[in-house]
């Protein structure tokens, strides 16, 4: 009688999982939103530039001298400590 539930309690966690459609799905689902995000932050960046900055070397140069790189570094920062505060 045991071995019946062990059996079945086997089998009904089992169907539970999500099939690997699912999890595929999933990931192309976060891949398309972090693709999306990093675009918008990327025209968010540009849009903000002075229109004398051309070219990829100018435009990190700008972002590092602007002070942008140092807020955002800060930013993380502080995000980090939050993650790390709330998990005690």
């Amino acid at each position: 009688m045991q071995e019946q539930n062990v059996e079945q309690s086997r089998s009904r966690s089992l169907s539970h999982r999500p099939t690997w459609k699912v999890r595929l799905g999933l990931l192309g689902g976060t891949l398309l939103l972090v693709v999306v995000a990093a675009s918008a932050a990327l025209n968010q960046m540009a849009s903000t530039a002075p229109r004398r900055v051309h070219g990829a070397a100018a435009h990190l140069a700008w972002y590092v001298q602007d002070g942008r790189l140092q807020a955002d570094m800060h930013t993380l920062g502080s995000m980090c400590r939050y993650i790390v505060a709330t998990r005690r």
